[in-house]
């Protein structure tokens, strides 16, 4: 007599192309729902790892082109700065050439003294122009006020017999204007190799460059040209009228370059935004390459194993029904 009994191994290996089913089934529809080729590491460990080299890669680009725009907002509260100045300085010279003309008497040029003054005020105030709330021409010192008037100078400083020895900010009281900032550059980086600095040094603006030992001339700095300026109209004197002039004309130059240079760097700037916006978008599509899935594959796949799975539970149901003595004959 030939005694038969169900094959466990049988039920055992369809039990288990049942589960493996079931999670292949789990994978396609959350490939569905989410709409990524990848929902775990185990799905690729090569394609997760280059897209989250790829993300990593945006993410930081991102962070280039976001201290870009801060550099930007600095550069450009600079550049606004430095266009006002010129405008002023521009009126200025033509206040000195109406106090150089014939034409102009000892009362006119009083009168134009006056506005003088008032120039210098606001030149004043735009020395001390904050952005975010920080000082833009105080170098590193930016939360400290970079310029502050001289309230009661003893002795004009252009009378001084060695002027060029004067070195701006050790507080000289012969100085129309102190400055408390410092030269220091504040520089961003935009881009994995470049940097920008976003500051242009309040002393170089206002006071011009010092020379090999170090000192400041008194005649590149534009708060003496316009007390000189103010002082000369005033008394009639039109040699230190003349002299302000002069030293005006020189000053404008000084900013026209300063505001070149601020141009460079927004040039800079855009160029290395506009480069890193390229590159996240090259970035990105690659990365979607990786991780957009075959919808149409997917969609079938996920209705093959949909059938698969009814298959193994009738084939399951049908295994159940079977007992030890049905199979004895």
């Amino acid at each position: 007599m030939t005694l038969r009994t169900p094959n466990p191994y049988r039920s055992y290996q369809s039990l288990l192309d049942f589960q493996r089913s079931k999670e292949r089934l789990s994978v396609f529809e959350q490939q569905m729902i989410k709409d990524k080729r990848i929902t775990r590491l185990s799905d690729d460990p090569t394609g997760a790892a280059l897209i989250m080299d790829f993300q990593t890669s945006i993410e930081r680009n991102k962070m280039f082109v976001k201290q870009g725009e801060s550099a930007s907002s600095f550069l450009t509260g600079t550049e606004a700065a430095l266009n006002s100045m010129d405008i002023q300085i521009d009126r200025l010279l033509e206040l000195g050439q109406q106090g150089l003309s014939d034409i102009t008497g000892a009362r006119g040029r009083e009168a134009i003294s006056a506005e003088v003054g008032v120039i210098g005020i606001v030149i004043l105030d735009l020395s001390n122009t904050q952005e975010q709330g920080k000082y833009i021409f105080a170098g590193t010192n930016t939360k400290t006020i970079p310029f502050s008037k001289n309230p009661n100078p003893p002795v004009p400083v252009w009378t001084i017999p060695n002027p060029a020895a004067l070195v701006s900010g050790a507080h000289d009281p012969y100085q129309a204007v102190f400055y408390d900032g410092n030269i220091g550059n504040i520089d961003l980086d935009i881009s994995p190799t470049a940097s920008v600095t976003t500051n242009l040094s309040g002393e170089l603006v206002f006071m011009g460059s010092r020379d090999a030992s170090g000192n400041l001339d008194p005649n590149n700095d534009v708060f003496i040209a316009i007390a000189q300026l103010r002082d000369g109209l005033a008394s009639n004197d039109r040699a230190l009228i003349e002299q302000a002039y002069n030293n005006l004309k020189e000053i404008k130059n000084r900013v026209s370059v300063c505001m070149t240079t601020v141009g460079s760097r927004q040039v800079q700037l855009e160029h290395s935004a506009s480069n890193l916006g390229d590159f996240n978008e090259a970035l990105q599509s690659i990365q979607n390459s990786y991780e957009a899935p075959d919808l149409p594959w997917v969609i079938s796949q996920f209705t093959a194993e949909q059938a698969s799975q009814q298959a193994s539970l009738s084939v399951l149901s049908k295994m159940g029904r079977y007992s030890l003595f049905d199979y004895i004959g």
